[in-house]
């Protein structure tokens, strides 16, 4: 699996070239301009996402065996094969056997258990140890050439058994597999996230620059929610940001939204943290400020339209529900337990600074500490120098401009130019010397 993974990222990395270098013009536009206004993201760009994710996932993968099982990823294993059992009913060839998988009696039976977490990981954990550990390749080979639509698939997957008998050497590393791709999908995403906003540079700097966080580089190890969690909020905020401007990727943020949910319960809280962007965003620019109209309605026009709100809200919670088969009965009893279950859930104990605290509040310094000592120097730097070169635009709304359109409107054109006089400007056209 290693070298399969090294092979395909020194591919895409290989494509991507022949797709920028020719199209990019100079260095200063081709990759330190924003992406935004520019075309947008070309395929290329995706390929050296690709490419840094299969990076990413190799290197777990070559160490994830020295690496012992935590307490949680036991629960998740016994998890997972439950619901890997529901999922060999639901892909059984035989047609009687996929209609028992609706059933009530199989559904509680087979997700019943840890069924306070949602089901995308656990899921895509049991399919990981399915067709890639317990039945690869045949099993992927049988269920590809069910339809003449897959059957291309079937033909890939034996030409990659040929190369890779055997994907894993360890069990646990199908379970863990997941996490690892959706370690190397946060590198892919930041990569694109930043060339929209700064430039192809940028986006491969802030991606190896969270490459290098250790904790990322824990999380990715382990079968558990940790970096899927951080790659959903990433994900939602990349297509929440993009569908501002974009019907279209308004529309998919429901979508990744709704992954969102099956993924952790505190995907939830998104919207509220978006909800705060926008009336930040909206205040800002309707604002009077010096270069904006003085009309009122003007401003009010140039604010976005919150499209990806409607869609979260239409397309979120039907695909909670529909993708957790534990909620398919008893629905609303059911997911009333579920959030009643975190609303009370017990407090582990935790360690810092030489205390013990066994139940909240905590420190308020925790947070900016643990930041401090978990996130390499070069990052801290970074970011730094980041929010510093841009402080004024971000607490724009804030500051109070002695220019602003009302007092302008309140000055009389003689009293600017008598104004610009003093200050040692040039006079204004309309005003006497």
């Amino acid at each position: 699996m290693i070298r399969l993974l090294v092979v395909i990222a020194l591919t895409c990395l290989s494509l991507a070239a022949i797709g920028l270098f020719p199209r990019v013009g100079t260095f200063k536009g081709g990759f330190l301009a924003p992406l935004e206004g520019r075309g947008g993201t070309r395929w290329a760009d995706h390929l050296v996402g690709i490419a840094l994710a299969c990076g990413f996932i190799a290197v777990v993968l070559a160490g994830a065996h020295i690496l012992g099982f935590t307490r949680d990823e036991g629960m998740y294993f016994d998890a997972s094969k439950s619901y890997g059992a529901w999922f060999e009913q639901l892909l059984s060839p035989d047609t009687a056997i996929r209609e028992r998988a609706f059933t009530r009696e199989s559904v509680d039976q087979h997700w019943t258990a840890n069924g306070e977490h949602p089901s995308l990981m656990k899921s895509s954990f049991a399919l990981s140890w399915i067709y890639l550990w317990k039945t690869w390749p045949t099993g992927l080979i049988e269920l590809f050439k069910r339809s003449a639509l897959t059957t291309p698939l079937a033909w890939l997957v034996s030409g990659i058994a040929k190369i890779a008998p055997q994907l894993f050497t360890e069990e646990s590393a199908a379970f863990r597999f997941p996490s690892m791709v959706a370690g190397g999908g946060i590198l892919w995403i930041t990569y694109l996230f930043g060339a929209h906003v700064s430039g192809r540079a940028a986006g491969l700097c802030a991606a190896l620059l969270i490459a290098a966080c250790p904790r990322l580089f824990y999380d990715a190890h382990l079968a558990c929610f940790d970096a899927a969690a951080a790659l959903a909020w990433l994900a939602v905020a990349y297509a929440y940001w993009r569908g501002l401007s974009s019907l279209g990727w308004a529309i998919g943020s429901g979508f990744v939204w709704g992954f969102a949910l099956l993924t952790k319960h505190n995907s939830w809280f998104l919207p509220v943290v978006f909800l705060v962007h926008y009336m930040w965003l909206a205040w800002d620019v309707s604002r009077a400020r010096p270069g904006a109209s003085a009309h009122l309605g003007a401003r009010l026009r140039r604010i976005p339209i919150p499209w990806p709100f409607l869609f979260m809200g239409m397309i979120g919670p039907a695909i909670f529900i529909y993708g957790w088969p534990r909620l398919w009965f008893d629905t609303w009893g059911r997911i009333d337990w579920y959030f009643t279950f975190h609303a009370k859930h017990e407090y582990y104990n935790i360690e810092y600074l030489h205390k013990t605290y066994f139940q909240p509040p905590f420190p308020m310094s925790m947070p900016y500490l643990l930041v401090l000592g978990t996130v390499p120097l070069a990052t801290l730097v970074a970011m730094v120098i980041g929010v510093g070169s841009r402080y004024r635009a971000i607490v724009a709304p804030l500051i109070r401009r002695s220019g602003s359109i009302a007092s302008r409107r309140r000055t009389s054109p003689k009293k600017q130019g008598a104004l610009a006089t003093t200050r040692g400007a040039p006079p204004s056209s309309g005003s006497s010397t």
